[in-house]
Parts: structure tokens; sequence; C-alpha cells
């Protein structure tokens, strides 16, 4: 058994996909095979996987690539956690890449506790304006998800026990997040970055139905109230978000989101 299995979930990301998968032959620990789980694409994406295939193999890498329709991101990486053998999971976007090449030997090099079912670290975000650092705070699981997927390692026999809730088009991470530390897991932070993000994926575009299914997740687990004024508020400020995402220019967009970064101080800009 591999200790890890790279799982990267796409459709219609040719380009992107060569991105992530650079960065994925770049590391330097090959413990690990990398799954390609893909929506029905119809673009160059299983050319360029025939292409990356040799360099794959002359790693040692074990390569699979499943296609078939899903019902949205989280049906895809519940279906590509169901093929895996590793003994951990990471799921990296396509377009998303490893921080650095030695973040695999780094984190095989830590005391890692037998009883840890997550072990998370932090995210790079690439804004327009530049870089942000993304800490993750297992404490602020109550008010966000505060920990970034694609910086999470989950072990495989637990994420297949609880897979992602599929009512969930963009906060199902974040359901499955507060369900395991509701079980009482281990969440073990490794304590470096694992990942570097885009910031263009379906959550961003669609403001109000994350916020809504935030609100939901975190009202089943006890932290938020859907008959409170406060309740009533954020759905506000979520359909004012959703009207500048879909009728402001994507330049006004931006700066309203760096300027919101700047007022919250949340993310460290990195130089």
């Amino acid at each position: 058994m591999r200790k890890l299995s790279i799982i990267t979930v796409c459709y219609e990301a040719a380009d992107d996909l060569r991105k992530t998968m650079d960065s994925v032959l770049s590391q330097t620990s090959y413990d690990f095979e990398y799954l390609i789980q893909d929506g029905g694409s119809t673009d160059s994406t299983q050319e360029t996987i025939a292409e990356y295939r040799p360099y794959f193999f002359d790693r040692g890498i074990p390569l699979s690539f499943f296609t078939e329709k899903d019902q949205g991101i989280y049906d895809a990486m519940n279906k590509a956690a169901s093929q895996a053998t590793g003994e951990w999971l990471l799921y990296m976007n396509a377009g998303d890449t490893f921080a650095a090449t030695e973040v695999l030997a780094q984190i095989w090099r830590q005391d890692i506790p037998a009883e840890a079912v997550i072990l998370y670290g932090d995210t790079i975000e690439l804004e327009a304006d530049g870089d942000y650092l993304w800490h993750s705070e297992l404490k602020e699981l109550d008010i966000r998800c505060s920990l970034c997927h694609q910086s999470v390692l989950i072990r495989a026999s637990w994420m297949r026990e609880t897979p992602y809730d599929l009512r969930y088009r963009i906060g199902a991470d974040y359901d499955f997040f507060l369900k395991t530390r509701a079980a009482g897991k281990l969440f073990f932070p490794v304590n470096l970055i694992i990942a570097r993000i885009t910031k263009d994926g379906y959550s961003n575009r669609n403001e109000k139905q994350r916020v809504l299914e935030t609100e939901e997740i975190k009202e089943n687990y006890g932290f938020s109230n859907r008959h409170s004024w406060n309740y009533r508020w954020i759905c506000v400020q979520a359909e004012v978000k959703q009207w500048i995402i879909d009728y402001l220019p994507p330049s006004a967009v931006r700066r309203l989101r760096q300027m919101r970064r700047k007022m919250r101080k949340r993310g460290q800009k990195i130089e």
C-alpha cells in the first residue's frame, strides 16, 4: 500500500491540470499514487494525461484516470476515494499546486500520532494583487471553514466511512470537518505550508449559496440559528455580495475583495 493517494478532480481543465501534474511530479518523496477523477471532459484532458503518463512511470508513481459524469465536485471526490489505495488522501484541484517540492517529505518526517485522521497545514492563496498566507486555525471551525482541503490529508478509511454529504455543493468539506471533530477524531497540525491555490473556483463565484450552506451546516452543529436577526443580516450581506459578483466587472470584484481582506485583517500578504 502506498502511503498517500493524491487526487485531482477536474472537468474541462486540461491546461490547469498540467500545472498540477507538474507540481505532483516535482515532489521529492514518491511514496504515493496519483488519481485523476474527470467529469467527462471533451477538451484535451485525456491527451494531456497520455502525454504525462511516461513521466509518472519513470518515477515509479502509479497514475490512474477515471472519467464519468458526476453530481458535482464532492461526488467526484467520493468516487475517487473509493478507488484510492493509499493510507491517506490529499485532494489537489486542477490548477492548484504544492507550495514546495519538499512538502510531502517534510510531512512524513514528522512523528504523526497513530490515532490522527486529519493532518492539516497552511495555504497560499493566489490573488490578483499578490499571494496571501492562509493560516489554518482549528479553533475557528465554529465560525467558518478554517481549513483548506488542498492542505489537508485525510485518513482514507475515515473518508470512506464518512463520505462528503452531497446535499452541499460548496460546504461539504466544512460539514466533513465538523463531523470529524464531533466524532472526537484527532486533527494533527504539520506546521508547514502545503498548497498554493487559486481563488476562481465555484464557491468564489457563488457567494450566496456558500453563505447559506455554511449557516445551515453551522446550525446542524449548534453554532448558528437561522431564525435569528443575525442570520437575516448575514443573508442580506450575501445577497449584496452575489449582486457584486454577478454584475460588476471582475477587476472591481477583485478590488473589493482586497479591501475586505484588509479590513478583516485576514491573510498575511507574502512579499
